[in-house]
């Protein structure tokens, strides 16, 4: 295999994601054996990356149809005045949240394979996550009484 060489700022990828576009152009292994790190270079830094938030929920959310929850409203996330922490409303359930740093950051790639060779391209960086990990409390509205 032919040597390559990359820029420095392939090895401060987690600080500096400037580019766009992940490119396979030649595998650094041999088929038989696949090694804990490898090296794919990243071209095309044609703008900025967005970075999204994860939201990582204990438990599960069901629908109350058979419906998949793909492209349906989750429910309502506000942040408080006070600390800034997240709070999440889902149906009549409250869930309260912290922002938490992820250790490693995290791309959010999508194949495509139009030109021929197999590239990713980046489509966002996730840098923290919003921590919902205590159970939710139901919201209660106590009805006025009438005198």
């Amino acid at each position: 295999m032919s040597e390559h060489k990359y820029p420095s700022s392939l090895n401060k990828l987690d600080k500096d994601i400037g580019y766009r576009k992940l490119e396979i152009v030649e595998p650094y292994y041999k088929p038989s054996s696949f090694p804990s790190n490898m090296i794919i270079p990243i071209h095309g830094p044609d703008g900025e990356v967005n970075e999204w938030l994860m939201i990582e929920l204990q438990g599960d959310v069901l629908s109350k149809t058979d419906s998949p929850l793909e492209g349906k409203n989750l429910g309502d996330l506000h942040f408080s005045q006070e600390n800034g922490d997240p709070i999440l409303f889902i149906g009549h359930h409250v869930l309260f949240g912290k922002v938490v740093a992820l250790e490693k950051p995290m791309l959010v790639t999508k194949r495509n394979t139009t030109s021929g060779s197999l590239q990713y391209d980046v489509v966002s960086v996730i840098r923290r996550k919003l921590l919902f990990k205590t159970r939710p409390k139901p919201i209660i509205l106590s009805a006025s009484k009438k005198v």
